[in-house]
């Protein structure tokens, strides 16, 4: 399933569906809801600006769809500031981090990935950001969200959303959001 909200009504959505809070979008431009007022930042804001630039630029070099996932969206649609951001790619995972280090100009690499599942880490400036393949030969992101091992962290954003800042775009094939 894809929802397709602006980035304000996204995180309202979400965070009011979360909180046991009713809302309706009455079309315009504003949201409509009842319940606890709640601000939620932008996701963008919980991590450094230089950050998405270099993960925006690795994107676009490699002509690949990079997908904010997993405990990243679930973390940050409950208001919580998400430990590490988690990116999912179809491939490359280790290049990506590699990359990253190289682009950022500093940073550590830890290997995270078993045979099975290409997964590494750079840890920069005290944030992790986490890159994993696509699991199991999946060749889609709905896909391979569906080898998630729970429900709520089956859900992902893509990068490109972010970057033009008019629509986010929440993948949530399992219905993550209702877990």
């Amino acid at each position: 399933m894809l929802w397709e909200y602006s980035t304000e009504e996204t995180i309202i959505h979400i965070f009011c569906f979360f909180r046991g809070l009713d809302y309706y979008s009455n079309g315009s431009d504003s949201m409509q809801y009842t319940g606890d007022h709640v601000t939620v930042p932008p996701i963008k804001t919980s991590f450094p600006k230089c950050l998405w630039d270099a993960l925006f630029k690795i994107s676009e070099q490699r002509g690949a769809a990079f997908y904010i996932s997993g405990g990243t969206v679930r973390d940050h649609l409950l208001g919580k500031k998400p430990a590490d951001l988690d990116i999912t790619v179809h491939s490359g995972a280790v290049t990506c981090c590699r990359q990253l280090i190289s682009v950022l100009g500093s940073g550590a690499f830890v290997m995270l990935g078993t045979d099975s599942e290409e997964a590494a880490r750079v840890v920069w400036q005290g944030n992790q950001i986490d890159f994993s393949s696509y699991r199991k030969g999946a060749q889609s992101i709905e896909e391979e969200l569906h080898y998630r091992d729970f429900t709520v962290n089956s859900m992902a954003v893509p990068l490109h959303s972010l970057e033009q800042n008019i629509r986010t775009y929440i993948i949530d094939p399992l219905h993550g959001r209702k877990a």
